[in-house]
């Protein structure tokens, strides 16, 4: 198992950036891994909303689904995706930190399975690296939309 723990603090109010993350259609905006996220469920965002995803793996381009598992807005979320050789359980934390400032803590847990599994030891190096620059980018984006 492949385990990533991250923070990240953004000069936004929790709602704004809560609200912003549990979108997954921003992913393309923040994650240069993904080229696009689609929801493709009907009604608010919400437990059992879905989405599909199409990332980048080294060469590869992976398609796979997102569920919302657990929601509690504007605090906390968790997310299931995974496909073929890999699961992933993504746990967000969104936590006031000062005025209008939040601190975004997000828990990756990625199991491997069959053929992948030979590529744990480079996707373990790989996973801090990646999930620091997205962190990083995901701050960059949410500060610079604009306050109301």
């Amino acid at each position: 198992m492949i385990r990533f723990e991250n923070s990240v603090t953004v000069d936004r109010d929790p709602t704004i950036v809560f609200n912003f993350v549990v979108n997954f259609e921003t992913l393309p905006k923040y994650d240069r891994y993904v080229i696009s996220a689609q929801k493709t469920s009907t009604g608010p965002i919400g437990v059992g909303s879905t989405w599909t995803h199409i990332r980048t793996q080294g060469p590869q381009k992976i398609v796979a689904p997102i569920t919302l598992t657990e929601f509690d807005p504007p605090r906390r979320f968790v997310m299931e995706s995974g496909s073929g050789g890999f699961e992933v359980r993504s746990t967000m934390t969104f936590e006031p930190s000062g005025d209008g400032v939040t601190k975004v803590t997000e828990v990756l847990e990625m199991k491997t399975k069959g053929l992948t599994r030979l590529f744990e030891p480079m996707i373990k190096r790989q996973v801090p690296k990646q999930g620091s620059e997205v962190h990083d980018r995901l701050k960059e984006v949410i500060e610079a939309l604009p306050t109301s």
